[in-house]
């Protein structure tokens, strides 16, 4: 004698007390969930690679003030390719970033270039800047 011998035949009793689930609240059973919610956004953050900002010269600081005032003195929109350090919050590092705009608004009192697309940097923030046109 097996010891399941008394329960191998013996007919499946149907609950109807419980309907029957559904195909999707079956799948979400078994779908995955994030148990640490945050934590693949804290580890991008520690994969991010920043730089340190580089110190510029005094002759490259004045070559970047002299254009600066030249395109200040010149009110026609010159189309402008600025290098700019971004600074990452929290942390004194960041990373060197390009853009080329036209300059909106020069703002010698707060020490602010304005583009045409309301992006605001910091003059002590630029480390190059070329006219194109």
């Amino acid at each position: 004698m097996n010891k399941y011998d008394k329960i191998i035949n013996k007919k499946y009793k149907k609950n109807y007390d419980r309907k029957n689930l559904t195909m999707y609240e079956r799948a979400a059973q078994f779908a995955s969930f994030q148990a640490l919610k945050g934590f693949e956004n804290e580890i991008k953050e520690v994969e991010k690679i920043l730089n340190d900002r580089v110190i510029l010269s005094n002759e490259k600081k004045q070559n970047i003030n002299n254009l600066l005032n030249i395109l200040n003195n010149n009110k026609q929109n010159n189309l402008v390719k600025i290098k700019y350090f971004e600074k990452e919050i929290n942390n004194e590092k960041g990373n060197y970033k390009v853009i080329v705009n036209k300059i909106k608004k020069i703002d010698e009192y707060n020490c602010i270039i304005t583009l045409i697309d309301n992006t605001k940097i910091k003059m002590t923030d630029i480390s190059d800047i070329e006219i194109i046109q």
